[in-house]
């Protein structure tokens, strides 16, 4: 089956180690549909497609744990923490990077705003993200899942749709980015919904280079 895939990575935004990850991740999209004939990860929400990024970094030489405890730093004193939780950690032999992560859905139908959606869409993970302890040897990174969808309605405008948000998706407005959408799932899914759910977007922010806020 076609699919419409891609990804990105700014090296210089701290992510070098993490592009094989994002690449795998598509893999692992790949993979799962091929052995569950036509299963999807864009069905569902935040802790199964953490399960999928953590399958990317086992399948690509890194380790990784999630829902583990890790330092937090308190909101009103900056220089204080306790003991919380952390998404997911993903690491090799040479670098380690902190995953809070979220899961939003986002209509096709924003596409006048979509610079606005997907960044007002990333700040629950960013602001968890910045809540955990960081130090200079590793990264803390904020992860959102997209979960895309149409009205039923409107399912004549999802190829338009989903071809201008890669175009979009191409203009590099995260730190990295990687989108799966299958041609076979633009049309009526029988969830018995008024919506289709045609693919998933995972965009990356490196909040240990940005300021605190």
């Amino acid at each position: 089956m076609k699919v419409l895939k891609g990804f990105y990575c700014k090296d210089r935004k701290g992510l070098n180690y993490f592009n094989p990850v994002i690449k795998n991740w598509i893999n692992i999209m790949d993979k799962y549909a091929s052995l569950t004939s036509g299963e999807y990860f864009h069905f569902y929400r935040e802790r199964e497609n953490i399960s999928a990024l953590a399958g990317a970094a086992w399948g690509c030489d890194f380790v990784a744990m999630s829902e583990f405890s890790h330092a937090k730093l308190k909101k009103e004193d900056k220089d204080a923490n306790y003991l919380g939780r952390c998404d997911l950690y993903i690491a090799n032999n040479v670098k380690e990077y902190f995953v809070e992560a979220k899961h939003q859905w986002l209509s096709l139908q924003t596409r006048r705003s979509w610079p606005k959606a997907f960044s007002d869409g990333c700040l629950k993970a960013s602001k968890d993200a910045n809540s955990t302890k960081g130090e200079d040897e590793f990264a803390v990174l904020g992860i959102t899942f997209f979960g895309l969808y149409m009205p039923m309605s409107k399912s004549e405008n999802i190829d338009q749709s989903l071809n201008s948000l890669e175009k979009y998706f191409e203009t590099r407005p995260f730190d990295a980015m990687a989108w799966y959408f299958p041609e076979g799932e633009r049309k009526d899914q029988g969830l018995k919904s008024k919506n289709i759910i045609p693919g998933i977007a995972m965009a990356v922010e490196n909040v240990s280079i940005k300021p605190r806020k």
